[in-house]
């Protein structure tokens, strides 16, 4: 399994938030996961066109949260996959977990 990290200018940039661990602790704890076989670092222009992820690390199935499924550019996505047989699986959004909800719990301990 190929895991892709988001680099720390995706999140300041778009999630607008510092990074809790840095990226080379992020891809460290991420490769320390024995199902993990390997973990790449993605930049904002990788996660915005798929297409680009796609030709660069060559995988069959991404992986995404089901907050996505319908979305334009996710129905672009999946019709762009369809061309070349890879498809999207949608994970359940995971209510209740963040990063910014922990780190609000404990700023308030």
């Amino acid at each position: 399994m190929i895991v892709a990290v988001c680099d720390d200018d995706y999140v300041r940039n778009i999630k607008k938030k510092e990074p809790v661990y840095p990226l080379d602790e992020r891809v460290r704890i991420i490769n320390a996961l024995k199902c993990v076989d390997e973990t790449v670092v993605v930049s904002f222009e990788e996660v915005d066109d798929k297409m680009l992820l796609l030709n660069k690390h060559k995988f069959n199935v991404l992986f995404s949260g089901d907050d996505w499924k319908g979305s334009e550019r996710y129905i672009k996505t999946e019709q762009q996959f369809a061309e070349v047989g890879v498809s999207i699986e949608y994970l359940p959004y995971t209510q209740g977990v963040s990063t910014t909800q922990i780190k609000e719990k404990m700023r308030n301990r």
